[in-house]
């Protein structure tokens, strides 16, 4: 491709990067739609054009940002636009879908604990430790007017409340990671029809179904789980942090095994998807389903129990 095409093409998705970067500034309810779809103008140029002339592009992005905006949504744009540089220049390389999820997803991160950096040395802004403030101001508010009522929460309420507050500081490199995983599944699937519209490249579907996570995953568990409990009377202790993000982080996983072998069952069986749909939907009104989907995902890691269905 010659220079005077590479501009060319690149000046149009400048453009409308600047139109979508406009809806997200000022105009109400496009915002998070909007942040979805930053990242595939980035993505199209990556898989068209060298390497470094996306970082080109993602300079001239962020002057573009100031012009419009203004210099405080520059970490925004560069965590939104270097995950769609990385994710375009996985897809020139055919990466196949696992690959192309993590690598999307530790972008996402990186970009992510960058600009939660950037907020608290530049801006002063901690967001978990101002939004656990401002729940316990709420939390503390609402008891005084239940008191006037006669109805105060008592003293194990509450303090059981402050102990959910705690743990989410406790559990904030683990939401990082949740956070990561859902956007990275979000921007695959904004970006999948438009890069197999103008590209020769194609986002790959994983499914659900077909899903299986290492049976490592299963020792790890159980390990953490064991160590956990010996340390469970040191909650303040930086290594019952580390194995509490851990022990999160794996249950997660676990979970989503549980529900790839529902899938899968209910597929093998010949059922409606509405099944697996709707137990995925109760799973997460009734604690108990989900705690038996992620047993189902411990049995499906350490045991051969689709062969067994699959023979039958």
């Amino acid at each position: 491709m010659d220079n005077s095409k590479k501009v060319a093409e690149s000046g149009l998705l400048l453009g409308i990067f600047a139109v979508m970067l406009t809806f997200f500034m000022y105009v109400p309810f496009a915002g998070f739609f909007m942040l979805i779809c930053f990242p595939i103008p980035f993505v199209l140029i990556a898989v068209k054009q060298p390497f470094q002339w996306s970082f080109g592009f993602l300079f001239l992005a962020c002057c573009i940002s100031v012009l419009i905006g203004s210099i405080h949504i520059i970490p925004v744009i560069l965590l939104f636009g270097m995950t769609g540089i990385i994710l375009g220049w996985q897809l020139s390389r055919n990466e196949s879908p696992g690959p192309l999820l993590v690598s999307t997803v530790l972008a996402f991160l990186a970009g992510l604990l960058l600009l939660y950096a950037f907020l608290a040395v530049f801006l002063d802004i901690h967001f978990i430790e101002e939004s656990t403030s401002f729940f316990r101001q709420g939390y503390e508010e609402s008891a005084k007017i239940l008191d006037g009522w006669g109805r105060a929460p008592s003293a194990e309420d509450r303090e059981r409340v402050f102990e959910s507050l705690e743990l989410m500081n406790t559990l904030l490199p683990s939401l990082l990671v949740m956070v990561s995983l859902l956007m990275a599944v979000l921007i695959l699937s904004a970006a999948r029809p438009i890069v197999k519209r103008f590209t020769e490249k194609r986002i790959p579907v994983l499914s659900i179904k077909e899903l299986r996570l290492p049976s490592s995953l299963l020792w790890y568990y159980l390990i953490v789980m064991v160590f956990s409990f010996l340390l469970q009377n040191n909650e303040s202790g930086g290594l019952y942090s580390v194995l509490s993000n851990f022990l999160f982080i794996l249950q997660f996983f676990v979970l989503i095994q549980g529900f790839s072998f529902l899938f899968y069952f209910t597929a093998q069986k010949g059922w409606p998807k509405a099944v697996p749909l709707l137990a995925v939907a109760l799973s997460f009104l009734l604690p108990g389903l989900l705690s038996f989907i992620r047993i189902f995902g411990i049995i499906d890691l350490g045991f051969p129990i689709r062969k067994q269905i699959q023979k039958k």
